[in-house]
């Protein structure tokens, strides 16, 4: 939220500001759920359709954040804390409400 806050509100008052930083983050926690080996700058690039240059730059953001950890072969993966601050969080079950919903809408377009 700290992300969210300080790019929608910071600069231009605007969630829409941090639509890229939330998609590179998006694909981190992704491919983290899928059990899958730490992602790359390259694998968030193809997934997500957003220029490498500016993953790398949305990775130390989020990384600067405590959001992602960069993992010493140089990929990433969700940083360990995110999980433990929100599980026990009373708004967590909204959380993935509203996720599952956005999902389902998704699915629904193709």
């Amino acid at each position: 939220m700290k992300l969210l806050h300080r790019c929608a509100y910071g600069r231009n008052k605007n969630l829409g500001v941090a639509s890229p930083e939330l998609f590179a983050m998006m694909q981190v926690i992704i491919n983290d759920w899928r059990g899958r080996p730490p992602i790359t700058k390259m694998g968030i690039e193809r997934h997500s359709g957003l220029p490498r240059k500016n993953v790398a730059r949305y990775l130390d953001e989020l990384a600067k954040y405590g959001l992602v950890q960069k993992t010493d072969d140089d990929r990433y993966i969700v940083h360990p804390d995110f999980y433990a601050d929100r599980l026990n969080a009373r708004y967590f079950s909204h959380i993935e409400a509203i996720f599952a919903a956005a999902a389902n809408e998704l699915r629904k377009l193709k």
